[in-house]
């Protein structure tokens, strides 16, 4: 995946995505962007492991994360020809939290509508979408505040109206997301395999 993600960076015709002439120099910025992104290390960690000065390393580190993120356009794109007209149910759905440092807050020190209960700390959610035909995400709304439930998102912000109703097809997710059955499925509530419909 690191490979295609890094060739599609040299191909592709989007500015902001494109890394010209790749090489050793380029490949390095890229893995040390993927690292950060996997690990957020500390300015003094990605020194010690890349031998890169901090302020170069961070606006580099930077420069390339933007790249990698322009590339949403390209690789995240809700194709129709993922189902067929006679299947119900086209797509999984879920809220995925991601950590991020404790936001500032006017008035208190933490600000708990970016409250995580996965982390125990500040967090994002974004509302993902797999195709269940390709197994490929097809879709990626957000970043949210973390204290925002997946219904809610689903709701008023995401999937539902943007393109369930408008095709007549629904969604499969958890119980979290129970009350909507006209757009998506959820467990039954005694824990069966199976689906509400």
């Amino acid at each position: 995946m690191c490979c295609t993600l890094y060739e599609d960076l040299q191909r592709t015709a989007l500015v902001d995505a494109k890394i010209v002439n790749g090489n050793n120099i380029t490949l390095k910025w890229f893995l040390i962007a993927l690292n950060f992104l996997r690990k957020y290390p500390t300015e003094d960690e990605r020194e010690a492991t890349f031998d890169v000065s901090k302020p170069y390393g961070a606006q580099k580190q930077w420069e390339y994360v933007e790249k990698i993120q322009a590339m949403k356009a390209e690789k995240i794109v809700w194709d129709d020809s993922f189902y067929a007209e006679e299947e119900d149910w086209i797509i999984t759905v879920d809220g995925t939290h991601c950590w991020i440092n404790e936001p500032t807050h006017p008035i208190w020190s933490q600000d708990t509508s970016y409250y995580s209960h996965k982390f125990n700390k500040a967090g994002l959610n974004y509302e993902l979408g797999i195709a269940l035909s390709t197994s490929r995400l097809v879709w990626m709304n957000g970043p949210f505040p973390a204290g925002t439930n997946d219904i809610s998102i689903f709701s008023n912000k995401g999937l539902e109206h943007t393109k369930l109703q408008e095709l007549q097809k629904k969604a499969i997710g958890d119980l979290g997301y129970s009350g909507h059955p006209e757009t998506i499925s959820t467990p039954n509530a005694n824990g069966a395999n199976l689906f509400k419909s």
